[in-house]
């Protein structure tokens, strides 16, 4: 019993060390060629990100609202709300790296994944708020801060495949 034993415990430790060397999985890539056709069904355009490089689809419905002297101080830098109110896409800058924000943000984060959008490394979490989800996009910067999009609501319909179009067309601007 007790080599039996012995040799299920050398087999779990083998097993755990292949575990420790095996490669980590290559981010999920998102571009934005496999969302122009879908794109091209819905009224809106390409539009620059104030104070970013980047640019996103907004839909015609979604209007760009003007950020206050204070949200801007506090980081954000683009607010965008659907017409009949239900659903917003908020830019915000935080003074700190990816890995402490996302500490920060702790086990309320869901899902949390690695992406490459059209070429930029970012992390992909869900947030939850009395039923409601939001899917967050954080992007690492090269002055240690994060930008942060949040779609809101990612699981309500008609919004769910209009968020999908706008998390895809992030983009740096082609000039």
């Amino acid at each position: 019993m007790k080599k039996l034993f012995a040799a299920i415990l050398s087999l779990c430790l083998m097993l755990s060390a292949v575990a420790v060397f095996a490669e980590v999985a290559a981010p999920k890539e998102i571009n934005w060629s496999d969302y122009t056709e879908q794109a091209s069904k819905v009224n809106g355009e390409l539009a620059h990100i104030n104070s970013t490089d980047l640019q996103i689809f907004v839909p015609a419905e979604f209007k760009d609202n003007e950020i206050s002297a204070e949200a801007a101080q506090k980081g954000n830098f683009l607010l965008l709300t659907a017409e009949d109110g239900k659903a917003a896409v908020n830019g915000q800058i935080a003074p700190m790296s990816l890995d402490t924000f996302m500490a920060g943000v702790g086990q309320q984060a869901q899902n949390v994944t690695q992406l490459k959008i059209n070429g930029i490394l970012c992390t992909n979490f869900n947030l939850v708020n009395n039923g409601v989800l939001s899917t967050c996009i954080a992007i690492n910067t090269d002055q240690n801060s994060t930008l942060l999009f949040s779609f809101t609501p990612a699981n309500q319909d008609p919004y769910t495949n209009l968020i999908r179009i706008m998390v895809a067309s992030l983009q740096h601007e082609q000039k």
